[in-house]
This record gives C-alpha cells, sequence and structure tokens, in this order.
C-alpha cells in the first residue's frame, strides 16, 4: 500500500519532476545533470535509509510498493541472501536502483539479435556493485537486459520507473545456453506468462 510518508516524500516528488523535465534519458547525462540526480539520490537515500525491512529468505526476492504519481513509481526491492531476480527489461521505462544496504551486484546484457519472436541473443556489457548509497540507472531502452543479485548479505533497494509502463511491455529472459561467459541465449517471455 502507498503510504502517506512516501506520498509526502520531497526527494522522491523532486526527482519525479526532473525526470519529466529531462525526459527522454540517454545513455549518458551531461554532467550537470549528473550531479543533480546525484543529490537528489544523497537526500533520498538520507530520508528511506531506515525504511522497515522485510528480507525474504536465502534466495528469494520480493517487493513492496512505496510512492507512486502520475506515471512515477518508486518501491522497495528486498533480496535475500545468495538470491537473484531473474533477467528482464523494463520495457521503454527509465529505471534508478538506489541501494539502502547490504550489497548487490547489476550485471547488464544488450539485446543484439532475436533468432525468433521468442528467442533472444545477449551480449555481457558490465556487472555493477553497488554499496549503501550508491546508485545505479538504466535509460529507457528495451533491449537492455539485466538482473540484480546479492551474495552473503541481504539487501534492499529503492527501485524508480518512469513511466510506468503496462505487463504487456515488459520480458523476461530465461537462459538456454551460454558462450564465454559473455553471450547468452535466452526464451524471452512476456511477463503476463512469467512466473518465478
Amino acid at each position: 500500500m502507498v503510504t502517506t510518508t512516501r506520498q509526502q516524500n520531497a526527494a522522491l516528488k523532486e526527482l519525479q519532476q526532473w525526470l519529466k523535465n529531462q525526459w527522454p534519458l540517454k545513455q549518458a547525462l551531461p554532467e550537470y545533470q549528473s550531479d543533480q540526480l546525484s543529490r537528489l539520490c544523497r537526500r533520498i537515500y538520507q530520508e528511506n535509509q531506515h525504511h522497515n525491512q522485510h528480507f525474504p529468505e536465502k534466495n528469494r526476492f520480493r517487493s513492496q510498493p512505496g510512492f507512486e504519481e502520475d506515471q512515477f513509481h518508486s518501491g522497495f526491492l528486498f533480496i535475500g541472501r545468495q538470491a537473484a531476480t531473474p533477467l528482464h527489461d523494463h520495457a521503454e521505462s527509465f529505471s534508478l536502483s538506489l541501494l539502502l544496504s547490504g550489497a548487490v551486484n547489476i550485471d547488464v546484457y544488450q539485446r543484439i539479435e532475436n533468432h525468433q519472436d521468442d528467442i533472444s541473443h545477449l551480449e555481457h556489457r558490465e556487472t555493477l556493485q553497488l554499496q549503501p548509497g550508491e546508485f545505479s540507472l538504466l535509460p529507457s531502452d528495451h533491449s537492455l537486459i539485466h538482473k540484480l543479485s546479492t551474495g552473503t548479505e541481504t539487501a534492499c533497494l529503492l527501485d524508480i520507473h518512469y513511466p510506468l509502463f503496462s505487463q504487456n511491455q515488459r520480458y523476461w529472459y530465461l537462459p538456454l545456453a551460454s558462450e564465454e561467459n559473455k553471450y547468452l541465449l535466452c526464451q524471452r517471455i512476456a511477463e503476463g506468462k512469467f512466473s518465478t
């Protein structure tokens, strides 16, 4: 449930307005925009780092809604020890993940071709390692596929999306084969047909 505290969170409202003004966000932000975004994320981190955390069991993850307004959505993602989300995209939605506690790795892939409608070939681009207070962002590019994972620690992230996407726009990617730890051949599954 969206809480009054989230609705009154000034830094999140400011981020929502910032995204609207800068939309669409490109892969590389100019330095002044990157500085603005960093300042906003530091404020959001200070306001949310003590969020009541309900961690799932080992090898599991769960989410909890947060602030939602006018195509802007933020929610809390809790990841258990040695757990990972499946590979997925966010359609054409901008995504920002702000780590509130623990440690998390974000593996980012680029879809380089589709062999068939439901088979995608992915290339590993980078692995981001976040510590509390750090954030990662993915621009609005449906060819960017990613997953989040933890090691021995649990993790809590504030996940932010703009604009919202509908179920029929988002896909999950189930690995079928890998090549040299850099390429993956995946089955692409629509949100409504995927279950964890």
